[in-house]
């Protein structure tokens, strides 16, 4: 590159140089801008999406789905043609042209094509010719809804019709462009928001909404899935294993132990019959499966290493950096040797498992390049900077050792009883990974929708660490709820992601957990730290969000938050914490007309039940119902009673006679018109003793 110097004696010729330089600049970015290609023109279509002759059911999907959603935003229908259907009066109409890399018949198109990801695509305007090819039909499937968003203005905000949102208009045009994208993290998983590759049917509008948004299972190994091997299971070689091959179960006690569930137990690694069963029953596997590309070798949940008893010969007699028995040695030995086996056979396959538990930590020799260990960890821990570096150094550990890496989060969603948002912190920790060639991503979700654009975010991150989470929670809050309601609904998100990632850390919660693999979300106590106020201050802004839309798919949107809002906030105001016997007349009176108004722990704890039970039933279960349920606490198992009724009566009983202002509130309260009120008064009257 040729670098011009000015001279101190040029100066005078220096200014007209760049202004003529930014007229220049500006002039070529409005020819740029000014250069479209229409392909609706005031309610006529101008264009013809063109599809190879060979396209297979997913390319046919794809450009029927182009066709749809324009259709969707201006009411104006594009025919779909083969190639070989054309005719010369198409020649008139703009070409759209969607298809895969293998049916590329351009060299030239071909060559830059030919090292992208197979979920990557091409994206390319010019004159009448629009272009959308990808590595693959995902990747062709992906560049038509990043052309939807981008050009046409189309968002999948949340699962279902009411969650996309589409900009009508009369016209659309497409300005040149040449656009090429590759995701950072190769297979993106959210669970409950992905198909897996052994499942063919369509798993309802939480799979649909993720694949809109680019998910993609291309990478198994995130599943405990030793137990396929190994489990005796009718008409599989492993049936026949408790009495051919005993030894490949461990002893428990002097007896062996044969296996009737997935958990709780491992197959000898240390016993070499296990690594030829393995090789043979994987290699079957693919010579049935040939279309799969991944094969999961992750140990079982919950322990039960054979090598751990006591008096076993290998017993490695140390505890590795999570404080379990450390039988990485052992174990990726044991994957080495089943790997090694079944590449001879299938070169091309890949082997996933987890970094977990007594394997968690990498062992002293390198795994086999085909290998791709998934590091657990619930990455809200790195809020903590111990955590975060310790973590951190593992994963560099990690990659001494192993050619590639992938993640596994922990980012619920259900079975937590708040929204746990906290969109930065996963941004930080995805760029991270993507620093650190991570390639794979899963994540257990099971997604909560009251947690608003926490998917939806993380769903791009996963393509594209480096976007603007600002940006993205802006637009996500602005086409969700328009543009009225946004700020409301950006204060209520904003209050929640403090929560998670500053208030949180103080909490006993927080503490006994940040050092574990997930957190102890089977444990409601972080509800301890919010308040009745405020609940009422995120209700008012859900509230305020609610009367400020426009549309009815806005208010729709708003009132799924507000939903599940209720929920969230009778989990807090059911949370069993401890109340204080009143010994004056304002505490007194304010605990009774929670008792007259319904705004009990009992109360809520049975509205929260019967939300529950609503959820269920209602049209939008899908983004309503808990995917995993209700997750009952020690505490809500046990029966709930009245606390403060009792307390209530125990003050009228200590401090009051008749004529004292808390009685006179129960007298009225006993004439008056609210039923509930009504009633809990005269019950409250029927055992409260009042000197007269």
């Amino acid at each position: 590159m040729r670098i011009y110097v000015f001279k101190k004696r040029n100066k005078r010729f220096l200014f007209p140089l760049i202004g003529f330089t930014v007229l220049c600049v500006l002039i070529m970015t409005w020819l740029s801008w000014k250069r479209s290609v229409l392909i609706v023109d005031n309610g006529r279509a101008n264009a013809i999406i063109v599809i190879p002759t060979d396209a297979d059911n997913q390319l046919m999907e794809g450009a029927n789905f182009l066709s749809e959603y324009v259709w969707k935003s201006t009411k104006v229908k594009l025919p779909i043609k083969y190639v070989t259907e054309l005719e010369p009066s198409d020649q008139e109409l703009t070409h759209i042209m969607i298809g895969d890399i293998r049916s590329i018949e351009n060299g030239n198109v071909k060559k830059e094509l030919r090292e992208i990801d197979e979920d990557g695509f091409l994206i390319e305007v010019q004159d009448k010719i629009i272009t959308i090819l990808g590595g693959t039909p995902y990747g062709a499937q992906f560049g038509v809804y990043e052309f939807l968003e981008r050009y046409v203005g189309v968002s999948w905000l949340m699962p279902g019709p009411d969650g996309e949102d589409v900009i009508a208009r009369s016209s659309l045009s497409i300005p040149y462009v040449k656009i090429r994208e590759e995701p950072a993290y190769q297979s993106r998983v959210l669970f409950g928001l992905q198909l897996s590759e052994l499942i063919i049917q369509d798993n309802g509008p939480n799979y649909t909404w993720g694949i809109r948004n680019r998910l993609h299972q291309r990478i198994s190994g995130y599943q405990h899935h030793m137990w396929s091997l190994f489990l005796p299971q009718k008409g599989l070689p492993s049936e026949k294993y408790p009495i051919t091959h005993p030894e490949f179960y461990p002893l428990r006690n002097g007896e062996r132990f044969i296996p009737t569930t997935q958990i709780g137990w491992q197959p000898c690694f240390s016993e070499p019959g296990t690594i030829t069963a393995a090789i043979d029953t994987i290699v079957d596997f693919f010579n049935n499966h040939p279309e799969i590309s991944s094969f999961s070798l992750a140990i079982n949940d919950n322990g039960g290493f054979c090598e751990t008893e006591l008096d076993h010969p290998k017993n490695p007699h140390r505890l590795n950096s999570i404080g379990e028995p450390d039988m990485s040695e052992i174990y990726y030995a044991w994957v080495n040797r089943v790997v090694e086996g079944v590449l001879k056979v299938h070169p091309d396959k890949w082997f996933g498992l987890l970094a977990y538990g007594s394997v968690m930590d990498p062992p002293s020799f390198k795994l086999n390049s085909r290998i791709i260990p998934y590091f657990t960890k619930d990455r809200m821990g790195w809020i903590d900077d111990r955590v975060r570096e310790k973590d951190q150094q593992q994963i560099q550990a990690w990659n001494r050792v192993s050619s590639q890496l992938a993640y596994y989060d922990y980012i619920y969603g259900t079975p937590y009883k708040l929204p746990r948002f906290y969109p930065h912190q996963m941004a930080e920790y995805l760029k991270y990974g993507e620093e650190q060639e991570v390639i794979a991503y899963f994540g257990e979700l099971y997604p909560n929708w009251g947690e608003g654009p926490k998917a939806w975010v993380i769903a791009k991150l996963l393509w594209d660490p480096g976007r603007n989470v600002d940006e993205l929670l802006n637009f996500w809050y602005e086409h969700a709820v328009g543009k009225d309601a946004a700020p409301a609904l950006r204060a209520y998100f904003d209050h929640w992601e403090e929560f998670w990632t500053t208030r949180i850390k103080e909490t006993e919660w927080f503490q006994e957990g940040k050092d574990l693999t997930y957190f102890l979300f089977h444990s409601d106590s972080y509800l301890e730290s919010l308040s009745e106020e405020e609940m009422k201050e995120m209700r008012s802004l859900l509230e305020s969000v609610v009367a400020r839309t426009e549309t009815a798919q806005q208010k729709s949107r708003a009132m799924i938050l507000m939903k599940q809002f209720e929920y969230y906030e009778a989990s807090v105001l059911s949370y069993p914490r401890a109340i204080q016997q009143p010994v004056d007349t304002n505490t007194a009176m304010n605990l009774l007309d929670h008792v007259l108004s319904g705004r009990t722990q009992a109360d809520y704890a049975r509205k929260k039940q019967d939300l529950i039970e609503q959820y269920r039933t209602d049209p939008n279960h899908a983004l309503l119902e808990h995917m995993t349920g209700s997750v009952m606490t020690q505490e809500e198992q046990q029966e709930n009673s009245f606390v403060e009724f009792s307390l209530v009566v125990d003050y009228l009983n200590t401090y009051e006679t008749k004529g004292g202002p808390v009685y006179d509130m129960l007298i009225q309260s006993a004439a008056g018109q609210d039923t509930m009120a009504r009633e809990r008064a005269n019950h409250i009257l029927k055992v409260v003793r009042i000197d007269p």
